[in-house]
């Protein structure tokens, strides 16, 4: 899903990045990501707007973007 929403053109303006906690254990602490998935949004100034596991389907996952944009 994560992938499918990142292709999306509706979301260019949206930068996704995945985390891989093995290799960047400074930055999941830093966003208190303890497990797999986790979604982080944050702000343009680096605020976190939301910390929290991801809906189940395509549109609660939209929704949660479409909420902070």
């Amino acid at each position: 899903m994560f992938d499918a929403v990142k292709k999306d053109s509706k979301y260019k303006d949206i930068q996704f990045q995945s985390l891989d906690l093995d290799n960047e254990e400074a930055t999941a602490e830093r966003y208190n990501v303890e497990s797999i998935p986790t979604v982080v949004i944050l702000s343009g100034s680096g605020a976190v707007l939301y910390n929290d596991h991801p809906p189940m389907d395509r549109a609660g996952f939209e929704e949660i973007l479409n909420r902070f944009r």
